[in-house]
């Protein structure tokens, strides 16, 4: 008798083999589409959400807004034709449209069909008020109001 034939180990089914049954191989989110969108690392490293109000909400929400509130940022998400016309009020100077922005007053990122905002708490254009970072914008006249907790 050849003592290789009698291993076992010889006759142990490849299928249960540890690396086969990985899950990382069928983690659907290798092939997710969002995976490309900038705003996925945003989520992982996000807080909580924050809160958006505008005095107009129907046209507002149809921007698809989205607020995170992470470690030294505020992260807006819009989408739609309506996301140019997103000023930042800073004070007593003119509202600045998000895409034309100085440097020391966060980053704009287009997206598909979007953008996103990221702004630190000492940004342009934040304030402290009632326990919140909080950030005026306009869209179209109409303020809009952006607040993350102060934790």
């Amino acid at each position: 008798d050849d003592p290789i034939e009698d291993d076992p180990i010889e006759d142990d089914p490849i299928e249960d083999d540890p690396i086969e049954d990985d899950p990382i191989e069928d983690d659907p989110i290798e092939d997710d589409p969002i995976e490309d969108d900038p705003i996925s690392d945003l989520q992982s490293s996000a807080v909580m959400q924050g809160q958006l109000e505008s005095s107009s909400e129907g046209p507002w929400d149809a921007m698809s807004p989205k607020l995170w509130c992470g470690d030294g940022l505020m992260n807006l998400q819009l989408f739609g034709s309506g996301v140019d016309l997103v000023e930042l009020c800073r004070g007593s100077s003119a509202p600045v449209p998000l895409g034309h922005l100085p440097p020391n007053c966060g980053h704009t990122s287009p997206t598909h069909g979007g953008l996103v905002y990221a702004t630190p708490y000492d940004g342009c254009g934040v304030a402290q008020k009632g326990g919140n970072y909080v950030m005026q914008m306009l869209w179209q006249g109409t303020p809009v109001v952006i607040s993350c907790p102060m934790t």
